[in-house]
């Protein structure tokens, strides 16, 4: 049976979501507010500054060719809880951020039609709600209990 593997291009993806994230939404007009001009030079700082720990996890991840992520690399480090507590936090962290964006996008929404705050907040709901449903269904298709899917 084959291993599970991504392209380079899916790395790339993968990697500048989980380092930008949600934060890429509200983040830039924060740091204009705070060092104006300079929030340019903040970007170009911190992306350079990310670059050895994008290719700090590009190695570990030719190295541990496992797909359990960061809970594999703290677990082969650290040992089992240490990589269990913080696959956990990931795992918590990613729920906490997609529902952070989803209020983000139906925020933009709501302002671009004039919405009141309970239909934005409406809107975040039902975006977190398909891709729950989404996430449900290609689960279900994957171990083809939706047959129709598959």
């Amino acid at each position: 049976m084959n291993q599970p593997s991504i392209t380079y291009s899916q790395g790339i993806a993968l990697y500048m979501g989980a380092v930008l994230g949600s934060g890429i939404l509200i983040l830039p007009g924060y740091t204009a507010v705070a060092a104006g001009p300079a929030a340019l030079i903040s970007w170009i700082f911190l992306s350079l500054l990310s670059i050895p720990l994008a290719y700090s996890f590009a190695r570990l991840a030719l190295r541990y060719k496992d797909v359990g992520g960061i809970f594999t690399i703290v677990k082969n480090a650290f040992g089992h809880t240490a990589g269990a507590l913080v696959g956990w936090y990931f795992f918590v962290w990613s729920a906490v951020g997609e529902s952070v964006v989803c209020v983000t996008g139906a925020s933009y929404i709501g302002a671009a039609f004039g919405w009141e705050r309970d239909a934005v907040w409406l809107t975040a709901f039902l975006f977190l709600s398909v891709t729950v449903g989404i996430n449900l269904l290609g689960r279900a298709c994957r171990f083809c209990l939706a047959g129709w899917f598959c």
